[in-house]
Protein backbone atom coordinates (compact mmCIF):
# COMPACT_ATOMS: atom_id res chain seq x y z
CA UNK A 1 0.00 0.00 0.00
CA UNK A 2 1.76 3.12 -1.23
CA UNK A 3 0.91 6.62 -2.23
CA UNK A 4 3.36 8.00 -4.73
CA UNK A 5 2.98 11.62 -5.65
CA UNK A 6 4.72 12.31 -8.92
CA UNK A 7 4.23 14.30 -12.07
CA UNK A 8 4.31 12.84 -15.55
CA UNK A 9 4.26 14.67 -18.84
CA UNK A 10 6.69 17.43 -19.76
CA UNK A 11 4.14 20.26 -19.89
CA UNK A 12 2.54 19.35 -16.55
CA UNK A 13 5.97 18.91 -14.98
CA UNK A 14 7.13 22.35 -16.15
CA UNK A 15 3.91 23.98 -14.88
CA UNK A 16 4.17 22.24 -11.52
CA UNK A 17 7.86 23.07 -11.18
CA UNK A 18 6.91 26.73 -11.50
CA UNK A 19 4.31 26.28 -8.75
CA UNK A 20 6.14 23.88 -6.46
CA UNK A 21 9.75 23.56 -5.43
CA UNK A 22 11.18 20.49 -3.67
CA UNK A 23 10.40 21.96 -0.23
CA UNK A 24 6.74 22.43 -1.14
CA UNK A 25 6.55 18.91 -2.60
CA UNK A 26 8.04 17.64 0.65
CA UNK A 27 5.38 19.59 2.57
CA UNK A 28 2.68 17.88 0.50
CA UNK A 29 4.24 14.49 1.31
CA UNK A 30 4.35 15.28 5.02
CA UNK A 31 0.72 16.44 4.93
CA UNK A 32 -0.45 13.23 3.26
CA UNK A 33 1.65 11.19 5.72
CA UNK A 34 -0.14 12.96 8.60
CA UNK A 35 -3.48 12.27 6.92
CA UNK A 36 -2.66 8.53 6.76
CA UNK A 37 -1.52 8.53 10.41
CA UNK A 38 -4.65 10.37 11.56
CA UNK A 39 -6.85 7.94 9.62
CA UNK A 40 -5.13 4.98 11.29
CA UNK A 41 -5.67 6.50 14.73
CA UNK A 42 -9.26 7.61 14.11
CA UNK A 43 -10.69 4.97 11.77
CA UNK A 44 -8.95 1.91 13.28
CA UNK A 45 -8.33 3.26 16.77
CA UNK A 46 -7.06 1.50 19.86
CA UNK A 47 -3.53 0.21 20.38
CA UNK A 48 -3.32 -1.28 16.88
CA UNK A 49 -4.42 1.98 15.25
CA UNK A 50 -1.61 3.74 17.13
CA UNK A 51 0.98 1.14 16.07
CA UNK A 52 -0.30 1.33 12.50
CA UNK A 53 0.02 5.13 12.56
CA UNK A 54 3.65 4.79 13.65
CA UNK A 55 4.32 2.40 10.73
CA UNK A 56 3.38 5.05 8.13
CA UNK A 57 6.52 6.51 6.57
CA UNK A 58 7.31 9.31 4.16
CA UNK A 59 10.22 9.24 1.71
CA UNK A 60 11.09 12.27 -0.44
CA UNK A 61 12.86 11.63 -3.71
CA UNK A 62 13.47 14.62 -5.96
CA UNK A 63 10.39 15.08 -8.14
CA UNK A 64 8.36 12.46 -6.23
CA UNK A 65 7.46 11.54 -2.66
CA UNK A 66 6.29 8.17 -1.33
CA UNK A 67 4.06 7.52 1.65
CA UNK A 68 3.73 3.89 2.75
CA UNK A 69 2.94 1.63 5.70
CA UNK A 70 6.01 -0.45 6.56
CA UNK A 71 6.90 -3.46 8.71
CA UNK A 72 4.61 -6.10 10.22
CA UNK A 73 2.02 -3.53 11.28
CA UNK A 74 1.97 -2.19 7.72
CA UNK A 75 1.45 -5.76 6.44
CA UNK A 76 -1.52 -6.17 8.78
CA UNK A 77 -2.72 -2.66 7.86
CA UNK A 78 -3.03 -3.76 4.23
CA UNK A 79 -5.18 -6.68 5.35
CA UNK A 80 -7.35 -4.41 7.51
CA UNK A 81 -7.82 -2.08 4.50
CA UNK A 82 -8.71 -4.86 2.05
CA UNK A 83 -10.32 -7.49 4.30
CA UNK A 84 -10.48 -11.20 3.47
CA UNK A 85 -9.26 -14.30 5.30
CA UNK A 86 -6.13 -14.09 7.43
CA UNK A 87 -3.46 -16.56 6.35
CA UNK A 88 -0.08 -17.29 7.83
CA UNK A 89 2.73 -15.78 5.78
CA UNK A 90 5.29 -18.35 7.01
CA UNK A 91 3.33 -21.47 5.96
CA UNK A 92 2.55 -22.64 9.51
CA UNK A 93 -1.06 -22.99 10.67
CA UNK A 94 -2.61 -20.18 12.69
CA UNK A 95 -3.30 -20.89 16.37
CA UNK A 96 -6.64 -19.24 17.05
CA UNK A 97 -7.54 -18.81 20.76
CA UNK A 98 -10.82 -20.44 21.74
CA UNK A 99 -13.34 -18.61 23.94
CA UNK A 100 -13.60 -20.98 26.91
CA UNK A 101 -12.70 -21.30 30.59
CA UNK A 102 -9.21 -22.72 29.84
CA UNK A 103 -8.34 -19.65 27.79
CA UNK A 104 -9.65 -17.38 30.55
CA UNK A 105 -7.54 -19.20 33.13
CA UNK A 106 -4.26 -19.86 31.26
CA UNK A 107 -4.26 -17.20 28.53
CA UNK A 108 -6.29 -14.18 29.77
CA UNK A 109 -4.16 -11.74 27.73
CA UNK A 110 -4.82 -13.82 24.58
CA UNK A 111 -1.13 -14.24 23.80
CA UNK A 112 0.03 -16.04 20.68
CA UNK A 113 0.63 -19.77 21.15
CA UNK A 114 4.40 -19.30 20.61
CA UNK A 115 4.46 -16.76 23.48
CA UNK A 116 2.36 -18.93 25.76
CA UNK A 117 4.43 -22.06 25.02
CA UNK A 118 7.21 -21.04 27.43
CA UNK A 119 4.74 -20.32 30.25
CA UNK A 120 2.16 -23.09 29.80
CA UNK A 121 3.23 -26.48 28.39
CA UNK A 122 1.13 -27.28 25.30
CA UNK A 123 0.47 -30.39 23.25
CA UNK A 124 -1.57 -31.13 20.13
CA UNK A 125 -4.48 -33.54 19.60
CA UNK A 126 -6.82 -34.08 16.65
CA UNK A 127 -10.57 -33.94 17.38
CA UNK A 128 -13.15 -36.37 15.97
CA UNK A 129 -14.07 -33.66 13.44
CA UNK A 130 -10.46 -33.54 12.23
CA UNK A 131 -9.53 -30.22 13.85
CA UNK A 132 -6.06 -29.93 15.35
CA UNK A 133 -6.28 -28.50 18.86
CA UNK A 134 -3.66 -27.25 21.34
CA UNK A 135 -4.26 -28.20 24.97
CA UNK A 136 -2.52 -27.36 28.21
CA UNK A 137 -0.41 -30.35 29.24
CA UNK A 138 -2.11 -31.75 32.37
CA UNK A 139 0.10 -32.56 35.34
CA UNK A 140 0.73 -36.19 36.29
CA UNK A 141 -2.68 -37.76 36.98
CA UNK A 142 -4.45 -34.51 35.99
CA UNK A 143 -7.50 -34.31 33.73
CA UNK A 144 -7.51 -32.91 30.23
CA UNK A 145 -9.10 -29.45 30.16
CA UNK A 146 -10.79 -27.63 27.28
CA UNK A 147 -8.44 -26.75 24.37
CA UNK A 148 -6.74 -23.36 24.31
CA UNK A 149 -6.28 -23.04 20.51
CA UNK A 150 -7.54 -24.47 17.25
CA UNK A 151 -5.03 -24.70 14.38
CA UNK A 152 -6.32 -23.46 11.01
CA UNK A 153 -4.79 -22.61 7.64
CA UNK A 154 -6.94 -19.45 7.41
CA UNK A 155 -9.57 -17.56 9.37
CA UNK A 156 -13.07 -16.78 8.21
CA UNK A 157 -13.05 -13.74 5.88
CA UNK A 158 -12.73 -10.43 7.72
CA UNK A 159 -14.71 -7.37 6.61
CA UNK A 160 -12.57 -4.57 5.14
CA UNK A 161 -12.07 -1.48 7.33
CA UNK A 162 -10.75 1.22 4.98
CA UNK A 163 -8.34 3.62 6.65
CA UNK A 164 -5.81 4.53 3.94
CA UNK A 165 -6.41 8.05 2.55
CA UNK A 166 -8.73 8.08 -0.45
CA UNK A 167 -7.91 9.87 -3.67
CA UNK A 168 -10.41 12.61 -2.73
CA UNK A 169 -8.83 13.12 0.71
CA UNK A 170 -5.37 13.38 -0.86
CA UNK A 171 -6.56 15.76 -3.58
CA UNK A 172 -8.23 18.01 -1.00
CA UNK A 173 -5.05 18.10 1.13
CA UNK A 174 -2.87 18.87 -1.91
CA UNK A 175 -5.29 21.57 -3.12
CA UNK A 176 -5.16 23.27 0.31
CA UNK A 177 -1.37 23.39 0.19
CA UNK A 178 -1.25 24.66 -3.40
CA UNK A 179 -3.86 27.33 -2.56
CA UNK A 180 -1.72 28.47 0.39
CA UNK A 181 1.18 29.26 -1.99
Amino acid sequence: MKIKISVEGLDALQELQELLNSEQLELIGETVEQLARNNARNKIGGPFGERLARSVEFRPGGDAVEIFADGPDGYIGVHVEEGGPIRSHNGKPLAIPLPNESTQRYNPKRLFARELKGVVPLFKLRSRNGNELLFRQPGKGGELEAPLFVLKDATAPQAPRPWWPTENEISAAVDQIIDAF
